[in-house]
């Protein structure tokens, strides 16, 4: 069944490692304020990836090494629309680390192709390093102006170490965690089929071809808590139908839930006046389903 969440609960290299481990066939949608991207599994292989205009290992990589929240909606079953990626998981995470510690992990086009590791920008940690079995501090050794930086053959074993931590900590908790996400029921479940596009509108996964292009919020204000004493505040989910003019034709709560009741209304109240930079599908305006996180004030 369909698991959400975000990557503040569940980083995402953990959620893919347990994917990976449980050999599954699945489609990961990550949806950030600004961005989205995708990420296909078949047989626990990573197959294809997609972020803005990036697609395959460098897309991968840019996901990776995002420093923003992304919230993530994993459908099993669902199989690649093409194959882009044709490696096995312990290269790409080896060479993941590795662009990290040369500060070269890429970034969507909308931050003008800037790579990570630059003054401001949060590089993604393994999660050997933020267990403390390799330090950032380690990671970084040559980082100072005029230090040379490690040989391919000094940096292969603090890798390997990494990895091998990577595997043991994805079995451990990332399939753990996984397996303590709520299910979707019946109705919930009902509720998400009733959202799907009619043929009329495409889906946003579908929009990854040459000249395709995702909505961009225009404008648009986080809406106020109806609950403005309580000190955490949830993000709602909304699934929208947004049409070739960037107004949002049709706005729907994905996975509602009964406790969150005054704040899906709330979100949903905000998203009808929100506007948006219409998705393009080979150039053209088109209409699309996209789920759309919305926060608080």
């Amino acid at each position: 069944m369909p698991i959400t969440g975000s990557s503040r609960d569940l980083p995402l290299l953990d959620l893919v490692q347990a994917n990976v481990l449980a050999r599954n066939t699945c489609r990961i949608t990550l949806v950030g304020r600004d961005e989205m991207g995708f990420l296909y599994l078949e047989g626990g292989k990573v197959v294809h990836a997609s972020f803005a205009s990036l697609e395959g290992r460098e897309a991968f990589f840019a996901l990776m090494g995002t420093a923003s929240d992304l919230f993530y909606h994993v459908e099993p079953g669902i199989s690649a629309p093409k194959h882009t990626i044709h490696e096995g998981w312990e290269p790409l995470v080896l060479e993941a680390m590795q662009r990290q510690d040369e500060g070269r992990l890429p970034q969507a086009a909308g931050n003008r192709g800037e790579e990570l590791g630059s003054a401001g920008k949060t590089p993604v940690e393994s999660p050997a390093q933020r267990s403390g079995q390799v330090s950032r501090g380690q990671a970084k050794a040559a980082a100072g102006p005029g230090t040379p930086k490690p040989s391919q053959a000094r940096r292969r074993p603090q890798l390997a170490v990494a990895l091998g931590a990577l595997m043991a900590i994805g079995a451990a908790a990332g399939l753990f965690l996984l397996s303590q996400r709520p299910m979707a029921n019946e109705k919930t479940m009902a509720a998400v089929q009733a959202a799907e596009p009619t043929p009329v509108a495409w889906d946003a996964a579908e929009l990854t071809a040459p000249g395709d292009q995702l909505p961009t919020l225009l404008s648009g204000e986080p809406p106020i808590s109806p609950l403005p004493d309580l000190s955490l505040k949830p993000t709602i989910i909304c699934r929208l139908l947004i049409d070739q003019n960037g107004h949002v034709q049709e706005a729907k709560i994905f996975q509602s839930r009964l406790d969150l009741a005054a704040f899906e209304e709330a979100a949903l109240q905000a998203v009808e006046r929100y506007r948006f930079r219409p998705a393009l599908r080979q150039g053209k305006p088109v209409p699309v389903w996209i789920n759309w996180p919305v926060t608080f004030k």
